[in-house]
Formats: structure tokens, C-alpha cells, sequence
């Protein structure tokens, strides 16, 4: 999951009540998500293991930021979180982003077609 605790709760929002159940239930809601946030460098870390494992690395993005983030680092796929999938905006962002990726590669593609074609 790819997010940063300051942009996806306050920092007085209560814990769920599971939550409450399985972590320490002095601290916040914000307190336990900014705990479980991954650097950068864990980013590229888990990266560079999956490449190695031959893994597909892919990432839940919790907000319009971490999709950028994501597609800075050329994430090939994004996997939508549950609870934004009514989440209008966020959803656009990345269908606009999906769209311009596949039209580029597809724009790639006919092109090395038809350079193999005409020369191959």
C-alpha cells in the first residue's frame, strides 16, 4: 500500500474497532498509519526484490499523490483499493494516466510494427 498518513486520515480520527483490537490502543488512528507508511527506500527495496524474484510488483495507491508517486516509479498496474472505488476523482486520475500509457504504447508498438515491416 502506498500512501502518506497526512493525506489520507486526520490526525484525531479514531482507530476502527478492529484496529483497536490488534494494535496498541493508546496510540491514533494517525499513529498506527504513519508506523506502516514505506519510505521511498523501502519502495525501491521491495522493488528490486521482486524484480529479482521475477514478481510483478504492484501497489495500492491511497490518493491521487501516491498514483503519481507510482507512476514516477513506472509501476505497471495499480491495484484499487476497496474503499476508493466510489472515489470519483481518484478513479479519473487514473484512468486518465492508463489511457495516456496505453495510447503511448500502443502509438510504440504500430510504429516498431511497421518499421519491422517495412524494413524487416
Amino acid at each position: 500500500q502506498t500512501f502518506k498518513a497526512d493525506d489520507v486520515v486526520t490526525k484525531n480520527a479514531p482507530k476502527a474497532n478492529y484496529a483497536m483490537e490488534t494494535t496498541d490502543k493508546s496510540e491514533s488512528h494517525y499513529e498506527m498509519l504513519k508506523k506502516h507508511e514505506l519510505s521511498p527506500k523501502y519502495h525501491s527495496i521491495l522493488m528490486d526484490y521482486c524484480f529479482s524474484k521475477n514478481i510483478l510488483f504492484l501497489s495500492s495507491p491511497f490518493d491521487r499523490e501516491s498514483v503519481d508517486y507510482l507512476e514516477q516509479l513506472c509501476v505497471p498496474a495499480f491495484k484499487i483499493p476497496s474503499g476508493e472505488i466510489t472515489n470519483l476523482p481518484y478513479l479519473r486520475k487514473i484512468q486518465v494516466l492508463w489511457l495516456s500509457l496505453y495510447s503511448l504504447q500502443h502509438r510504440y508498438i504500430s510504429f516498431h510494427h511497421t518499421q519491422s515491416f517495412e524494413f524487416g
